[in-house]
């Protein structure tokens, strides 16, 4: 930008406007040599428009000749800096080190974030220094609700104590700021990745102790069920004698062992295992979804392009695909065939009964009404055993409905005894 001209702006006249559209529509057409670049000397394609290729007025110039400069990023060198994933990552590194050195000289800094007791009260807050005065000794703080202290004052010789007003926290992301003006532009993805600024090596060190409390307390506890067979068996020695994997001092035990060993972890194995299907101990992790080698798949039943349609993305074949066969020696008689039989008939009526009382009123039915006053907020799904309940009430009193209303009218008209079961 400082190197362009200074603007400047003439409007053309009609006659120019018609002599550059022809200009053009010839050099497109190949009737006229295309136009080269004043400054790179390269070839301007003919067929790029007009807003393209023409410089525009507000960036200056644009009589030295024809050039496509303009196209070029306006930006400076330090604008054009960006940082990648690592280099943010490692910006933030040497601001935590310089953070961990301030903290061991208990230094303090305006803009630093710090934990301080609020009126002088626990807990410790989040809050930033916005002045230190008196050579370090007076303090103002700014908090995270937008609350302010004033002239607090601390010692330093009072920083060190067990629990004192100000503290510097723990070098987490919010604990400092880096200046990435001084470095370059942060990325789209550095400004947003989730783990940015994430101190590893505290994280390990907290996993490490995580793992080692848990270690020592399976130790303990297999050490006590040990000492425990032992008193049941009668035997002196099986308490100090033990195996080294129950030693309270074994080092040596990786993980899997302990997962191997633990009474929890074999409840566990068996449970996949049960899972699979077939297979037994040595299939331990065996998804239940997937088909097992012994079974026929579905599309294999009936090889005819013509029988039932197989559906591949969603593994389903509804029809029978043995149709003339006999119904007794079928195998598989279609993923239909489930929907229909056994209690998937039973829980659909369920479900219809219950889309039907939610479109009634309650008492104003005919039949059963007390049934649908009562059940008018059945929901098959949260309460299954209220909706068969009421399912199972509806249908009785239907059906004695209708008994009572057939007896009625063979007593009035009579002619009982020309149905089947004499009326019954």
């Amino acid at each position: 930008m400082s190197s362009a001209a200074k603007p400047s702006h003439t409007t053309e006249t009609m006659s120019d406007r018609q002599k550059s559209r022809s200009e053009h529509e010839a050099r497109a057409s190949g009737q006229l040599p295309p136009e080269v670049d004043v400054k790179t000397g390269s070839m301007i394609n003919p067929h790029n428009p007009e807003f393209i290729t023409k410089r525009p007025w507000y960036l200056g110039g644009g009589d030295e000749g024809p050039s496509l400069d303009h196209q070029a990023s306006q930006k400076t060198q330090q604008e054009k800096l960006e940082l990648s994933l690592q280099q943010a990552d490692d910006l933030v590194d040497i601001e935590r080190r310089r953070l961990k050195d301030a903290k061991k000289r208990n230094k303090f800094h305006v803009g630093m974030w710090v934990e301080a007791l609020k009126k002088n009260r626990k807990p410790y807050r989040i809050c930033q220094i916005t002045r230190i005065a008196k050579k370090g000794t007076v303090f103002d703080l700014k908090y995270d609700d937008g609350a302010t202290e004033t002239n607090i004052k601390m010692k330093k010789s009072e920083r060190s104590a067990k629990n004192p007003r100000i503290k510097i926290t723990n070098s987490g992301n919010r604990s400092f700021q880096v200046d990435h003006a001084l470095h370059g532009k942060e990325t789209y993805d550095s400004k947003r990745d989730k783990y940015h600024g994430f101190e590893v090596q505290h994280h390990q060190e907290r996993v490490r102790e995580m793992h080692a409390e848990r270690d020592a307390i399976r130790r303990k506890i297999r050490a006590a069920e040990s000492q425990k067979e032992g008193k049941e068996k009668g035997d002196k020695a099986s308490g100090s004698d033990t195996d080294s994997d129950y030693d309270s001092d074994a080092g040596t035990d990786s993980e899997d062992e302990f997962v191997q060993k633990d009474s929890d972890a074999k409840v566990h194995t068996s449970r996949l295992a049960r899972q699979g299907g077939v297979g037994g101990a040595q299939m331990k992790v065996t998804a239940r979804n997937l088909r097992i080698r012994e079974d026929t798949a579905k599309y294999l039943r009936n090889l005819d392009p013509n029988s039932a349609y197989y559906d591949p993305k969603s593994r389903s074949l509804r029809d029978n695909p043995n149709p003339e066969a006999d119904p007794s020696e079928l195998q598989f008689a279609g993923d239909n065939f489930a929907r229909i039989s056994g209690d998937a008939v039973g829980l659909a009526q369920t479900q219809v009964f219950a889309w039907d009382i939610s479109n009634k009123t309650g008492g104003n039915s005919a039949v059963g009404g007390d049934v649908v006053a009562a059940s008018s907020s059945i929901h098959p799904q949260a309460n299954p055993s209220q909706a068969e309940l009421m399912r199972k009430k509806f249908t009785t009193q239907s059906f004695d409905l209708k008994k009572r209303q057939k007896k009625a009218v063979l007593d009035k008209y009579g002619g009982a005894e020309h149905l089947d079961g004499a009326g019954g």
